[in-house]
């Protein structure tokens, strides 16, 4: 199977990275311990205190499937509901890519 990389890019509302962060943060502490999980991380933009990069990977579709069944993704998508104003992802295996169903 072919691991699936997934990366997004997220506009939060003014002023909520912080509280975003530390939502985030505590998600990502569970996911990786997710025995389908090969990284989940993010980064901050320097420019612009309202964005912010998420990069994941998966070792397989199934595994990030199964990914999107735990409490810890369903905290971290309501803090992308409540504390973001847009975003987008897109879906990348080894020889290919398009862009994610997922926008809000």
């Amino acid at each position: 199977m072919q691991k699936k990389y997934i990366m997004g890019w997220l506009k939060l509302k003014p002023g909520n990275r912080d509280a975003f962060v530390a939502e985030y943060q505590k998600g990502a502490l569970a996911t990786r311990q997710e025995p389908g999980c090969v990284f989940y991380d993010f980064a901050l933009s320097p420019e612009d205190p309202d964005t912010v990069l998420i990069m994941e990977c998966f070792a397989s579709e199934p595994a990030h499937a199964e990914h999107l069944t735990t409490p810890h993704f369903k905290a971290v998508w309501a803090a992308f509901q409540k504390l973001g104003a847009e975003g987008h992802f897109e879906d990348i295996w080894s020889n290919t890519f398009k862009a994610s169903a997922v926008r809000f």
